[in-house]
């Protein structure tokens, strides 16, 4: 007669019990590795678009034009709000001069503005002439994230705000409460200065 060996009821019930354990530690990691993955890609996409905002910005203050008497860069009224505005050279000499003139922009100025109503940031690509027209540079705007935060002046000590400091706060989802993993908020900030002084 053969004894065949067999598995008792209490070493079938170990191991389920074991494999289960198993199969909740890989499914555990599984989900926490997906949690973090999405909350990771979320602040990514919220960063890449705070700096593409404030890379416009920069941009646009590389072209503006000012002098002594004329700001560059001022903060000033665009539609309902405060926003920034830029004096662009409009005949591209570098040089401030009666091509850019009168201070403030008449409609055949260009000047560029920048400006958030509700969560949108606005840019408006010639403020003085069209001052209806603008692009949605973001949607995740929060209340209030659009921050013009100093403003300095030249060396005669005439307020002129030709460099300012700017500040732009955005989140996954600007109506809802920030919330680290599933409602990222993000603040970049930087300095931004118009180019040099041009003298005639």
């Amino acid at each position: 007669m053969m004894h065949r060996k067999s598995l008792s009821l209490t070493e079938l019930a170990l191991a389920i019990a074991l494999l289960g354990a198993v199969i909740m530690g890989v499914t555990a990691f599984d989900v926490g590795s997906r949690h973090f993955l999405q909350s990771t890609e979320r602040k990514a996409q919220v960063v890449n678009e705070a700096t593409l905002v404030l890379d416009h910005i920069t941009k646009s203050a590389l072209t503006a034009i000012g002098d002594f008497e004329h700001a560059a860069l001022w903060r000033g009224t665009v539609g309902d709000v405060t926003g920034l505005l830029m004096k662009q050279d409009s005949n591209g000499n570098g040089v401030y001069d009666t091509n850019d003139d009168p201070d403030p922009p008449a409609s055949g100025d260009r000047v560029v503005a920048y400006s958030q109503e509700g969560y949108n940031i606005y840019f408006y690509p010639n403020y003085a002439a069209q001052p209806g027209t603008r692009e949605i540079l973001s949607r995740r705007g929060v209340a209030g994230g659009f921050q013009i935060i100093n403003a300095t002046s030249n060396r005669l000590g005439v307020q002129t705000d030709n460099r300012v400091g700017l500040a732009i706060v955005l989140r996954s989802n600007p109506a809802g409460l920030t919330e680290p993993f599933t409602n990222p908020q993000v603040t970049v900030q930087t300095t931004i200065e118009a180019p040099g002084w041009s003298v005639q």
